[in-house]
Formats: structure tokens, sequence, C-alpha cells
């Protein structure tokens, strides 16, 4: 039977023409790797501030290599020796480098060290009492600090960046010298005096606008029994204070403790009394607010009289103690925490310079320390429940 081309050509299409179709070569199958996200590229701020941290760092190693040669210049020990004696003595009773090297603790036995008062008790305080971050914000940022606390302060101030020329003539022509204070920094680093009358009062406020963001400040005139310690500079008390809202073993909530107090004494031609910039510190009687100790420099140097004024320094009497007293007792109230209050005395009555959130170990160690004394026991009941409890 003979097929109809038509019916030929679907057959073909159904079974094919019979031709072997090539196979196709199969290739490997190549899996594809992920490609991995990229990095998201660091702002000009984040790389400046790894920048300053990387700085810092290296820093704080130079330092430390420091203290460590000078202990080896001083006991003849090997660097190793050196390490593990200053670690040893850390582990024991929170020394740090800085104090093992300026407070000879290689020429101390290890029960004698626990009585010492040390940056690792003063860590702990820190971090025990001061849990709110927002307060320590406040009192870290001098301008924020200065509107909380503006009853205290008993004296113009204004914001360097936010002030205008006829705000800066009213709240400092009168009084015709200020202090610049910059936001970032500390130990007095940075503080400039501008005197002026009429004519230069424009020309210091173009100049002190424009420095980096800080607070311009009043200069305080101190009472005239303080100038006795330094002309130059305003002498500070510092009030070290804790107050809590925990529930911590001997401890009252809510209660203001003044734990200590030291005096700051300035030098030379110095604007500032802090120990870093060439004052010094003595203790101060919590009772009468006579002077317990001789002056101590930074290099703990000691000064039984000013080297300025010649002003016996064992036994000054501080003026006007008891209204200190109330004044930080009512400032400390306002807020939580374990802080150092820096008051000046003027004729009108004591105002507050400004505060500290780590008031540090030395203020309270260093004019005890050529008498061999150790100062924990000032601060043993606020660590009580801590690895520096006193057994």
């Amino acid at each position: 039977m003979k097929l109809s081309k038509k019916i030929k050509k679907s057959l073909k299409k159904i079974l094919g023409s019979g031709k072997e179709t090539p196979k196709k070569e199969l290739k490997p199958e190549v899996k594809k790797t992920e490609d991995k996200p990229k990095e998201p590229k660091k702002s000009k701020k984040e790389l400046a501030r790894e920048e300053r941290a990387r700085k810092k760092e290296e820093r704080a190693a130079h330092i430390r290599e420091g203290y460590i040669n000078r202990v080896v210049e001083l006991t003849g020990w090997d660097r190793e020796n050196a390490i593990a004696q200053m670690d040893k003595a850390k582990e024991n009773c929170g020394v740090s480098y800085e104090y093992y090297a300026a407070w000879h603790f290689y020429n101390i036995d290890e029960e004698h060290q626990k009585e010492y008062f040390t940056k690792g008790h003063a860590d702990t305080l820190k971090e025990r009492f001061n849990t709110d971050p927002n307060t320590t914000k406040i009192i870290m940022n001098k301008v924020a600090f200065s509107k909380m606390f503006d009853k205290f302060l008993g004296r113009a101030w204004a914001d360097n960046h936010n002030v205008t020329e006829e705000e800066f003539k009213e709240k400092f022509g009168e009084s015709c010298k200020i202090i610049y204070k910059p936001q970032k920094s500390s130990g007095g680093k940075g503080i400039q005096v501008f005197k002026f009358d009429d004519d230069s009062i424009h020309d210091v406020y173009e100049t002190v606008t424009k420095l980096p963001e800080g607070i311009i400040e009043q200069f305080v005139v101190q009472h005239p029994e303080m100038c006795k310690l330094s002309v130059n500079s305003v002498n500070t008390i510092r009030v070290v204070t804790i107050r809590t809202n925990k529930d911590i073993p001997g401890i009252e909530k809510d209660k203001v403790y003044i734990v200590y107090c030291a005096m700051r004494m300035g030098t030379g031609k110095n604007y500032t009394d802090n120990l870093h910039s060439g004052g010094m510190v003595a203790a101060v009687d919590l009772e009468t607010g006579k002077l317990l100790t001789s002056g101590v420099d930074f290099r703990y140097n000691i000064c039984e009289r000013h080297p300025d004024t010649g002003v016996e320094i064992k036994g000054f009497q501080i003026p006007q103690f008891d209204k200190i007293k109330e004044m930080i007792t009512e400032a400390a109230s306002l807020t939580y925490g374990y802080y150092g209050w820096d008051v000046a005395v003027t004729v009108d009555g004591p105002i507050i310079i400004e505060c500290n959130t780590h008031p540090g170990a030395g203020i309270l160690q260093s004019p005890y320390v050529h008498l061999g004394k150790g100062m924990k026991y000032v601060a043993d009941p606020f660590l009580v429940g801590t690895k520096w409890e006193t057994k």
C-alpha cells in the first residue's frame, strides 16, 4: 500500500529522520561560589576614631614600658622578673604599673601592699556605683553639667559655639577675664585664659568662639586665704562622694557619703592645680578642714611649705569648710555614683568648679606614701562584697 506524501511527512515528524542526533557533550557542573559581601566603606569619622584608638594604645604601651624600665633601674632586676613582680602585686592589691614604680612597691611586703588604696580599688568603686550611663554623660559634658548644677557654680558661663556677641558681652563684659576649657580634655590640658577691656572684647569673642567645642567661664576670684597656697591658680578641694540606690550591705540607700577630701594647690605660673600640670596635693581632715599632711607633687617630692608663697601646708585651715560639705551633700543628692567634686572657695562662699566620674587612687593615697601609711581602710565600707573586701 502506497502512503501518501502527507502521511509520510507526519510519520517523519513522529518517528524522526532515523539519523542519530549528536549527543551534546556534558560539561562538568561548576558550583558557583557565593561572592562574599563587601564590607561597607568606613566613614572618615570611623577611620579617625580607629586611628585615635591605635595611637592611644601605642602611647599606653610606651608609658607602660617606661614604668617597667624604671623598676628595672631602681631594683637591678631583669625585665622579665620586674614584669612578674609588678603583675603579682597587681593581682595581690590592684596596684597599677605607674604606682608600683612611684610608690616603691618593690620595697613593700605583700601584706602591707594590701593596705594601700590602689587603681584596682578605685576602678571597682566606679564599676559598682557609676551604673547610670546618662548621668555619666551629663557629668562628662561640660555644658550639660553646667546646666544641671548651675545653682552651685557661682559664676557666668556659656557654650563657646552657642553664644552671640551680645550675650558674650552681657555675661562677661564686667569680669574682663575669662577661662576657656575644651570639651575633650582633662587634667587641665587645653585651658586658656583671656583678659580684655572694652576695646578688645570683640577680638576675644572672635577668638574663643572659633576654638574647639568647650565652655567659657567667668574667671574665679578665690578667697584671700586660699591665695596663700597659690596666687596664680584657683586652688580646689577635691571632695569624693558616694551615693547609691542599690541594696549593698552596710550602705544606706540614697544617703550621700563624703568618703574623703584632698587639697590641690597650683605652683609657679600655672593656672591649674592638677598634679599632672605641676600642682601638689595634701590630705584634709573631714571634720575640721585642716590639712593633715605636707604637700606632695607628681614626682613625690615633699613640700612642708609652699615653694611660691612659703606658707606652711600641714595645719592650713580651709575657710568655710562646713559650707563646702553642705553644698556638696546637696549637689551629690541630685545623682547617684562615685564622684570627685572640685570646689573653690570665694568670699561669697564655696562654688563647684567641675566633677569627675573617676576620682582615681593617687589623690587619696599619694599624700601618705612617704609616711608608709596605706589608705584603703577609708574605702573599705564600700568594697564589702567585692574581691577587695578586707577579710
